[in-house]
């Protein structure tokens, strides 16, 4: 989903994957359900990849602060953040925030509400650093583990309820 420069790759590191119990941020249609946090480095390419074939139906920045990501739950409440909602072919419901940080201050995504994009299309990307929360359906299971390094476009965070 997103990258680090990994023998010419894009990849970055499994902070946490938790139970949204309490759903995603104010103001988006998504239900509770499974949350991977991810983390790009300084030295890491940055972009980020569609999880999977979509619509896009909601993108928007919500102003904050650049503190430092070290406390997560103050970085989600603080931060400046832009969400991105997106809809799967199946109709299933996906958000990925994008947190800023000390370092990430640009949040980028040019694609409108109702751009189509393919699996593993370029989303968009926090420029220098920065965390990342996908949210994924309840019934999700995740495919990755916490300290793990993932690649834009090639590993599978979750499979989805069925």
């Amino acid at each position: 989903m997103i990258e680090r420069a990994v023998r010419g790759r894009a990849a970055a590191n499994v902070v946490e994957i938790t139970e949204a119990k309490t759903g995603p941020p104010a103001g988006t249609s998504l239900g509770s359900g499974l949350r991977v946090t991810y983390r790009a480095g300084l030295a890491d390419a940055h972009l980020q990849r569609s999880p999977v074939a979509e619509r896009v139906t909601d993108n928007f920045l919500i102003p904050g602060l650049f503190r430092s990501t070290a406390d997560i739950a103050l970085a989600r409440r603080d931060n400046e953040r832009r969400e991105i909602t997106i809809e799967g072919e199946d109709g299933q419901m996906f958000l990925l925030v994008k947190i800023g940080s000390v370092t990430a201050r640009q949040l980028v995504c040019r694609h409108g509400p109702g751009k189509f994009l393919a699996a593993g299309a370029p989303l968009g990307m926090p420029r220098i650093g920065g965390l990342t929360d996908l949210f994924l359906p309840a019934g999700s299971k995740p495919a990755v583990r916490p300290g793990q390094t993932v690649v834009a476009g090639e590993t599978v965070l979750a499979t989805g309820p069925r």
